[in-house]
């Protein structure tokens, strides 16, 4: 039985990973690596369910991010829940795509859709209090967020690259404009 792949009704396929007895089955979902265990007769009834990302329960912010399985909570991690619904807002969340086209074709990788792999990354990561996340400091008109392109900067540094036209004008990036006043913060 090891190796044969099995359909849910709402998680996508299954592997046997191990076949203990008809009471316990240890399977893997493909699409997420999440590993549990289930008796023969949730597997034929399609009744398996991965928890890693909650589809059953449709727990999904913008329909793609979780919170998966781990100790990083929104309570106890609540500036780094701030900035990963802010980027998963940015990208898939339509009413904001529409008021905000610069950020129309951005997305996120797979792994930053759970807020765990996310807050891992923040906390070894995090330099400063009051940290932005920034996607365009390391690559120039990037559109992607993701562990290899982004960084944690200073709120005065991420205001030093403004691409928005509305907050810079007419002005090269590294030029901000102060009331009616242009001030050069390079």
């Amino acid at each position: 039985m090891r190796g044969l792949v099995y359909s849910t009704q709402n998680n996508g396929k299954i592997r046997i990973i191990e076949y203990i007895s008809t009471f316990k089955i240890n399977v893997e979902f493909l699409d997420t690596g999440y590993t549990t265990y289930t008796t023969f007769y949730q597997l034929m009834r399609g009744q398996v369910r991965d928890k890693s990302t909650n589809r059953l329960n449709q727990n999904k912010y913008c329909s793609v991010g979780y919170l998966g399985n781990g100790g990083y909570t929104p309570h106890k991690f609540p500036r780094a829940y701030k900035l990963w619904r802010s980027m998963i807002t940015r990208c898939y969340c339509q009413k904001f795509t529409q008021t905000h086209p610069t950020y129309m074709d951005c997305h996120v990788v797979l792994e930053w859709h759970n807020f765990q792999n996310f807050c891992d990354w923040y906390i070894n990561k995090k330099k400063c209090v009051d940290c932005q996340l920034d996607k365009d400091i390391r690559i120039k008109h990037n559109k992607v967020y993701g562990p290899e392109t982004c960084s944690l900067v200073p709120k005065s540094i991420n205001y030093l690259f403004p691409n928005a036209k509305s907050r810079r004008g007419k002005y090269p990036v590294g030029v901000r404009i102060i009331s009616s006043y242009v001030c050069n913060l390079v």
